[in-house]
């Protein structure tokens, strides 16, 4: 994970082992840096470049789950599941748009037993959108929403062999100078009786070190 070690390692240590019963084995301190780009409530929508950044609705489920699955190795989960995170979970989850078609989706929530964190289950970018840094800018909205306010710790779960995904959380992770830990959440053998890679956990925070900076604003 990025950068030196941090000082407080027994301390976040403690803290996952108390939420996830998981074991930390590696835990780094990123460079200060500036917070998320902030914006301001509203309706949830958003433009920045030629995005536009906005809450899901009902309608947006096959274009969500077309989206997931044109983008391995996520996990297609069924049509349902993608309809209920676009009501239900409408406020912590994303999508993007560019002339007229959703090209990029962050689905989340804040587990009940921690609601001080904020849980990123899946980031899809469609291949053409790539290299605008559109899954930082999801995301970095999706706490600057009234429904983010209170987070301290961004937290996701990744197999070891996922480089993209690693890359996004390290680089959020610098961007915010905050440390990131890394644990075992979900086992190969244990968990899914070897049928799915391990799964481990990544938590970034405490956040309260963000800063201001410019956004795509969120009318």
């Amino acid at each position: 994970m990025p950068h030196n070690a941090a000082s407080n390692s027994g301390k976040a240590s403690l803290s996952e082992s108390k939420y996830f019963g998981g074991r930390t084995i590696v835990e780094r301190q990123a460079e200060a840096a500036p917070r998320p780009p902030r914006t301001s409530a509203g309706s949830g929508q958003s433009k920045g470049h030629d995005y536009q950044l906005r809450a899901p609705v009902a309608a947006d489920g096959p274009s969500v789950s077309a989206l997931i699955a044109a983008c391995p190795p996520l996990d297609r989960n069924s049509a349902y599941c993608n309809l209920l995170q676009c009501t239900h979970f409408a406020q912590h989850c994303i999508v993007a748009e560019r002339d007229d078609a959703i090209v990029g989706w962050v689905s989340g929530y804040r587990p009940p037993s921690d609601p001080t964190s904020f849980f990123v289950w899946q980031v899809a970018v469609a291949p053409a959108a790539r290299g605008a840094q559109l899954a930082h800018r999801m995301i970095a909205a999706l706490l600057e929403r009234p429904a983010g306010h209170g987070v301290t710790h961004l937290i996701t779960t990744v197999t070891a062999n996922n480089r993209p995904s690693w890359a996004l959380f390290e680089g959020l992770a610098r961007t915010w100078g905050a440390p990131l830990t890394k644990s075992a959440l979900f086992e190969r053998e244990i968990h899914f009786a070897g049928a799915n890679d391990t799964e481990w956990l990544a938590r970034i925070g405490p956040l309260s070190m963000r800063t201001p900076q410019h956004a795509d604003q969120e009318n």
